[in-house]
């Protein structure tokens, strides 16, 4: 296969998935920017009509000019509420990672959101119980999505509980470090890879959204604890891992 380095960009007119492809970009190339921002852009509630987008990429062809496959992105950029946000690909001991222009890895601690296309039904904060009907502390942000949805881990851990508990549902925790763990409840089910006491990487499937226990519909009810006390998941500030010299 022949390798070229092609540009591509454009302007949010519906949506980046959308307005990607428009631009020429394949779905796959789509989705690996999508996940390259999944620490500092909500896709759902971020982006608006009129930001811009633009993407270097890999491009694969045969020998008579059809294109195969799409390579690594070599750098992205999304300009977002008047800020840009651009990502480049670098190696660092012998692999590849993405670092910003300050030249911190664009991992995080933990991730915005652990489950795609999913909108925000509940914040954290004190609400009226749709269930209960009275007013009661909300610790933790629901998404909701359809049942079957895939659940991610918002960083890497320790599962320390997995299994039914009372309102929750089917319940699973992760401890992160000695501060922060994070919960997910109302799962339909638990990816069997996993067990209590498995260790997880950021990003792993550990469950599927579903609405078991106290639940008005399939949702993924996502909290955030530190030293053991619930937090707003939204104000987190998650640390970023590797910084270049």
């Amino acid at each position: 296969l022949v390798k070229a380095i092609e540009r591509y960009y454009g302007e949010i007119k519906s949506g980046l998935y959308l307005d990607g492809i428009s631009t020429g970009l394949s779905s796959n190339s789509v989705m690996n920017m999508i996940n390259l921002y999944s620490y500092d852009i909500d896709f759902q509630r971020d982006i608006r009509i009129g930001d811009k987008f633009e993407v270097i990429v890999e491009v694969f062809y045969d020998p008579e000019g059809i294109r195969i496959r799409d390579g690594n992105i070599l750098l992205s950029s999304i300009t977002t509420r008047g800020k840009t946000i651009t990502m480049y690909l670098h190696e660092y001991k012998n692999s590849f990672e993405y670092f910003n222009k300050e030249g911190n890895s664009i991992k995080k601690s933990l991730l915005r959101t652990p489950v795609n296309g999913a909108r925000i039904s509940s914040r954290y904060g004190m609400r009226r119980h749709p269930v209960l009907g009275y007013s009661k502390m909300h610790k933790g942000i629901d998404f909701a999505a359809p049942t079957g949805t895939p659940i991610f881990a918002a960083g890497s851990g320790k599962i320390t509980h997995r299994g039914r508990r009372g309102a929750y549902g089917n319940y699973l925790r992760i401890k992160h470090n000695s501060q922060y763990s994070t919960a997910y409840a109302h799962i339909s089910r638990f990816n069997r890879k996993f067990k209590r006491g498995s260790r997880v990487k950021q990003g792993d499937v550990i469950a599927y959204v579903g609405s078991t226990g106290r639940s008005t519909g399939p949702h993924l009810h996502f909290e955030v604890l530190k030293n053991g006390i619930h937090i707003n998941p939204s104000k987190v500030k998650a640390s970023s891992g590797i910084r270049l010299k």
